[in-house]
């Protein structure tokens, strides 16, 4: 039988033991002789060696510590601070050649152990000299026998593995052997997605990626060097990329490349490319809309983002003679007009998702009469809010109507509501973002006016002329639309989420058109509530209503603890009826103790957050969280209230607890809520 090599097992490598410190007596007499010199030289002598048995010894129990939790990192960290503070002892070297052997590093092992060999002296250190010399030749035993599995395996396991390889391994597995690099040059499905940043794996790809381009069907490219970001230009004009679905060029990578580069690179891949992210914020290199839309025929999906105004990107639109095929839309600009994206929307006629940024709002009048088939569409929403793509089966399908409207830049109510009533019968989810009314907006606020009112030009250019000067946004919009559009106002049967946030005087419009005419929301999120006892009364009617979140600062309205209380009251009388599942309250500086003593009340609730409540006291807060039995989960943040007695007091059977920004609380309450608590308890059969 094969000796076990003792690399994996640990050697004791001289105790350290405590032991009474003495002055050696080689210093005292050179001290009596007055002989100073001599006597510096022996005591640096006694503290390097007082130094190596103690410090380097601790260095080396901690390493093996580390090494037995599986922190090798760490473990090689110390390793190499005892070879630091002692490069002539053994010890250092030892335990590093010990650690690699124990990830089965061995040409490292040999590397540090022949190095150590190099610098150990076999007289001072002949222990450690001759351990170092068995130690080298035992890694290099098992070098020599190390088995190659990715070279034995059958290619399908072989591909396995490689497909779980991130971009950085993959890199480095090229550079294993020569076995290596050919079976996963041919795994097709590791190369589907890359991204090249220009860190070093990358570089090792870039070598190889004559053999890779034909496999990637994604292609993001954020390269930060000029060789790199023409090396794959050139690969791409050359047709490496034969397979290229799906090409996003970052900041980085378009920030100098040349118009002509870009535009044959696109043209040369027109026949498989269908979706494009271009970047050219801040930089000088653009290629406008009409030399994309020309280069790149098959597109569905495009983004195209500039720090610059619109209509200088727009370019030679003529050239499209036919309706785009694009499905998905993203633009974002700077200081841009309504009229600037109309081109571009009237030869995209199926639209299904639109995300716009740098635009007036007043586009949105005309968004859906040049696209009828948009699904999505957000207004200042791509970035700042999770505005979902549509999938490929969606964008090809029967259209459905607007499904989802997010609206995250402030929008005057009597403008949106109108949009939203005439486009808005599928309409699921739904995000506003209000400003405060304008006078003209205001005046107009009563319900739409009989047809033959509405029909009336001259009953309308009253409002133009007002709206004209009152109402004229700052980006330059040479729109004259009238901001109440005629519209019937529907039920919106099928909305389901609902977000908002307010400003003054929007609140009653909201609870008209939008809340008191969705019998189906399941899902409210309201920011900025001003009138509580109105919204409660509206939130009321929601029979199907399983999540409220309520926040910011809500008017200290005279009852309002009460409205809340008649809301949690009525959802009690359902009993486990209810639909209610969660709750949040966020900087409700209004609430109070009876509030939360109100949700008690309701047996349906899984999930309550409370944040920046101040107005709950601390004995409140205690009573609440004691009480919250059949909780799946508990968040309590940014409140002075909060103490470790709230915390020992927290209902020990609820699953989830999240506690943040809360300064009165220490790990005592903690620990004690953690002892008590039913899930952190082990149970065994």
């Amino acid at each position: 039988m094969t000796k076990q090599p003792y690399f994996y097992t640990e050697d004791s490598i001289d105790e350290a033991t405590t032991t009474t410190t003495i002055i050696p007596k080689s210093i005292i007499d050179a001290l009596d002789q007055r002989n100073y010199q001599s006597a510096i030289n022996e005591a640096s002598s006694a503290i390097s060696a007082l130094f190596e048995r103690h410090y380097i010894a601790l260095l080396d129990k901690r390493s093996y510590a580390h090494a037995m939790q599986c922190n090798f990192k760490a473990a090689l960290k110390d390793a190499y601070e005892m070879i630091k503070y002692a490069p002539t002892s053994s010890k250092g070297y030892l335990r590093a050649g010990r650690l690699y052997a124990m990830e089965g590093k061995q040409t490292q092992a040999i590397q540090i152990c022949q190095r150590g060999i190099e610098t150990v002296s076999p007289w001072m250190d002949p222990r450690g000299y001759r351990l170092l010399k068995e130690h080298k030749v035992l890694a290099e035993y098992q070098n020599a026998k190390r088995i190659d599995f990715i070279a034995r395996l059958p290619l399908e396991t072989a591909f396995t593995i490689f497909m779980q390889l991130d971009r950085g391994e993959k890199g480095i597995a090229l550079a294993v052997s020569k076995t290596w690099r050919e079976r996963l040059l041919l795994c097709s499905p590791a190369w589907n997605k890359l991204t090249s940043t220009g860190c070093k794996p990358d570089m090792m790809i870039a070598k190889a990626i004559d053999r890779i381009g034909p496999h990637v069907q994604t292609l993001l490219l954020a390269c930060k060097t000029n060789t790199l970001r023409n090396l794959y230009l050139n690969h791409i004009k050359d047709g490496t990329f034969a397979n290229l679905k799906t090409l996003i060029l970052t900041r980085l990578m378009t920030t100098v490349l040349h118009r002509e580069q870009i535009i044959i690179a696109l043209w040369q891949v027109r026949h498989t490319l269908t979706k494009l992210a271009v970047d050219f914020s801040g930089n000088q290199t653009t290629v406008t809309f009409g030399s994309i839309l020309f280069a790149c025929p098959q597109l569905i999906d495009l983004s195209y983002i500039t720090s610059e105004n619109l209509q200088l990107h727009l370019g030679d639109l003529t050239t499209i003679k036919k309706p785009c095929a694009i499905r998905q839309l993203h633009v974002k600009s700077k200081l841009s007009r309504s009229e600037d994206i109309r081109p571009i929307l009237q030869r995209c006629p199926q639209l299904r998702y639109l995300a716009i940024e740098g635009c007036p709002h007043a586009i949105l009048d005309s968004v859906f009469e040049q696209c009828p088939c948009l699904e999505v569409v957000g207004y200042h929403a791509a970035t700042s809010t999770r505005l979902p793509s549509l999938t490929c089966d969606e964008c090809e399908r029967e259209t459905t109507g607007l499904r989802i409207l997010h609206i995250s830049a402030c929008v005057d109510p009597h403008h949106i509501i109108p949009i939203i009533h005439k486009n808005g019968k599928a309409l699921e989810n739904l995000l506003l973002y209000l400003s405060t009314p304008t006078p003209v907006a205001a005046a107009a606020a009563a319900p739409p006016p009989p047809a033959d009112i509405i029909n009336n030009d001259n009953n309308d250019d009253h409002l133009n002329d007002a709206y004209d000067e009152n109402h004229r946004p700052n980006h330059h919009d040479d729109n004259h639309n009238n901001p109440m559009i005629p519209y019937q106002k529907i039920t919106l049967q099928h909305l389901r989420n609902f977000a908002c946030s307010f400003e003054s005087n929007t609140q009653e419009k909201i609870i008209e058109n939008v809340i008191n005419v969705s019998p189906e929301l399941r899902t409210v999120s309201l920011m900025g509530v001003e009138n509580l006892n109105t919204m409660a009364e509206a939130l009321c009617s929601l029979t199907r209503l399983e999540a409220l979140s309520i926040g910011g600062g809500i008017r200290a309205v005279v009852d309002s603890n009460n409205a809340l209380k008649t809301f949690f009251k009525k959802h009690a009388k359902l009993g486990p009826h209810s639909p209610l599942r969660m709750i949040r309250f966020m900087g409700c500086g209004a609430l109070k103790d009876d509030v939360f003593n109100a949700i008690l009340s309701t047996q349906t609730l899984e999930v309550v957050k409370i944040d920046y409540c101040q107005k709950i006291s601390s004995d409140g807060l205690r009573m609440f969280v004691s009480m919250l039995g059949s909780l799946e989960a508990l968040t309590l943040g940014l409140m002075e209230k909060v103490t470790d007695t709230v915390v020992e007091h927290i209902s020990p059977s609820i699953r989830e607890v999240c506690l943040q920004g809360l300064p009165n609380i220490t790990d005592r309450g903690v620990m004690k809520f953690i002892d008590t608590s039913s899930v952190f308890s082990l149970s065994s059969a």
